[in-house]
């Protein structure tokens, strides 16, 4: 360090001035310091379970030895007890061995009157695995149970899990990974298979497992983002590293999946009989399949009005190469599944944010829809799903790194490589927020306000949180678009404690009465035993002793000597 400072000072000077001069969220939004690189956030709540919500953050060293650990880190959040039992936050920690969590998902169940509790489930995709974690909670919103692993799938070597997450009914888990294929895994429960001598083996917990049901194909880079249709749990979105966003009809999916002979090495051909047909939900059954995808939005990241004004675009922009144009996020814009957001950029440069429209097209060409219209009235023919692009806007001049949307539906949160975190408007498509360089290196996750409802906390602090994102730099950021606190400050009191106590009162009262007792003092002892004769009518007083008080004793004429001038 000193041989650094003799030879180039002004180098460290600088940095450790740019360390220190980062710009930080103005109150009332905080930043909470964590020990490890954060990589995977998640945030989470039902009606059923608000005003308690749960939000889990993941992150690590990694597998080298630098003593720092990786593990899941979840926070409870509620309300304590009418009585006063329990803690308004809980965190519990799930150490993850030498591997990191780089995805999570939460699913909570309804409370369960039998156990007088909720179960909350958490997957985490770590390495080549999908685990899941199970703890629950009381009706208070208080954890009665410590986060257990209670099952875990092994992917096949090198399938790296980027992205996972829960259908609306919690009972499938889709998974993306670096290989570019998406995993629909189902978790079910089966009897236990330990032995219970007593009676009671009737109650004995069933044993939870994680099944690979389908592999969707079709994606030609690793996966980003999947995302399952708000309320039906057959639709899915895929977006990747090859520019594409892919919509999935996992019904369609299956039953091309069991129309297909289960996996044989030595023979690939496809029988025609009954025996074809395979409902075996065993794991090495399942079947890779590409005929699910309803749609595939190509999606592009330069501004269409450039394109339209006949504007030069860089080849490399216009037509990128596979790979060099990566769909960071993809998400459905509202309950129906109408519309669909996704984010794109480029390894370097700008973001886009488009709008996908859904649009109902007739099975069939233009020649065979000619001729329907000739022909005598038929019964309706199907028609086929597709989605058309509605709108392209740049959202940043960095990379998205990473995307959430809230659960109104109304506020995407984005982060990107720069640090910045933004709040979109989607009813306007317009910027809400944009807190510049809050962290110091590319924001990793990001999760917006799970529903628009009070949440435990927002009460005492008279502050919603509209957003939580993390990064490699160790802090989580806590984001409101609230200028201040919504609790009214105490009003002032006048004790000892703060204001104008009342001892300093009493001291000014008693100055003031020894200047008007003094006063008063002199005033008789100078003017009294001159002016005694006079005191017998008002003008005679007024006209001789108030005028002594007056400007003998309080106040000098200005033509007395030595006021105006020196006396001689």
């Amino acid at each position: 360090i000193y041989c650094t400072l003799r030879i180039e000072p002004r180098l460290i000077i600088e940095s450790i001035i740019t360390i220190d001069t980062m710009p930080n969220p103005k109150p009332p939004s905080s930043i909470q310091p964590i020990p490890v690189p954060v990589f995977a956030l998640s945030w989470h709540t039902t009606p059923s379970l608000a005003p308690t919500h749960i939000y889990a953050c993941s992150g690590g060293g990694g597998s080298s030895k630098t003593g720092i650990g990786n593990f899941i880190q979840v926070v409870i959040k509620s309300n304590p007890s009418e009585d006063g039992d329990g803690s308004d936050e809980e965190t519990l920690k799930i150490d993850t061995g030498n591997d990191i969590g780089v995805s999570l998902d939460i699913m909570s169940f309804p409370f369960n009157q039998s156990d007088k509790a909720a179960k909350v489930v958490l997957v985490a995709g770590i390495e080549d695995d999908v685990r899941l974690y199970e703890f629950s909670l009381s009706s208070s919103g208080q954890c009665t149970s410590a986060p257990q692993l209670v099952a875990s799938l092994t992917l096949e070597k090198g399938y790296i899990v980027n992205t996972v997450s829960f259908d609306p009914v919690g009972s499938h888990v889709a998974v993306g990974g670096e290989m570019g294929n998406v995993t629909l895994c189902a978790i079910v429960s089966t009897p236990s298979t330990s032995t219970v001598d007593d009676v009671n083996a009737e109650s004995a917990k069933a044993e939870i497992q994680i099944l690979k049901m389908l592999e969707l194909i079709g994606h030609q880079k690793g996966i980003c983002k999947v995302s399952f249709h708000p309320t039906n749990p057959s639709i899915l979105l895929s977006s990747a590293k090859d520019g594409t966003c892919r919509v999935w009809d996992l019904k369609k999916a299956s039953a091309a999946k069991q129309s297909q002979p289960a996996k044989d090495d030595t023979n690939t051909s496809t029988p025609t009989g009954p025996e074809s047909t395979n409902t075996s939900t065993d794991p090495d059954h399942e079947i890779h399949t590409n005929d699910g995808c309803l749609d595939i939005l190509n999606c592009k990241i330069y501004d269409p009005n450039d394109l339209a004004k006949k504007k030069p675009i860089p080849k490399k922009i216009l037509n990128p190469n596979i790979g060099q144009l990566l769909v960071k996020g993809a998400v459905f814009g509202d309950l129906q599944g109408r519309f669909i957001y996704t984010i794109q950029s480029g390894r370097r440069g700008s973001a886009f944010l488009s709008v996908w429209r859904v649009v109902m097209k007739q099975v069939g060409s233009a020649n065979q829809e000619k001729q329907q219209q000739q022909q005598p009235p038929r019964p309706p023919q199907p028609k086929q799903i597709t989605f058309q692009e509605q709108s392209r806007i740049k959202i940043s001049d960095f990379p998205v790194s990473s995307m959430s949307l809230s659960g109104d539906y109304k506020t995407l949160s984005l982060g990107d490589t720069n640090g910045n975190l933004i709040l979109y408007n989607t009813d306007t498509f317009k910027e809400t927020k944009n807190w510049k360089e809050i962290h110091d290196l590319p924001v990793t996750c990001v999760a917006a306000r799970p529903l628009p409802v009070p949440l435990a906390g927002d009460q005492k602090t008279g502050i919603a949180i509209d957003a939580i994102c993390a990064s490699a730099d160790s802090k989580i950021c806590f984001l409101t678009t609230q200028r201040k606190s919504t609790l009214k400050k105490p009003r002032k009191t006048r004790s000892s404690s703060g204001g104008i106590s009342s001892g300093s009162c009493w001291l000014t009262l008693l100055f003031v009465l020894f200047i008007l007792s003094y006063s008063i003092k002199v005033s008789y002892d100078v003017c009294y035993e001159d002016h005694a004769s006079e005191l017998s009518s008002w003008d005679e007083l007024q006209n001789g002793f108030l005028h002594c008080v007056i400007h003998t004793v309080w106040w000098a004429e200005h033509d007395r000597p030595g006021v105006a001038f020196v006396p001689q």
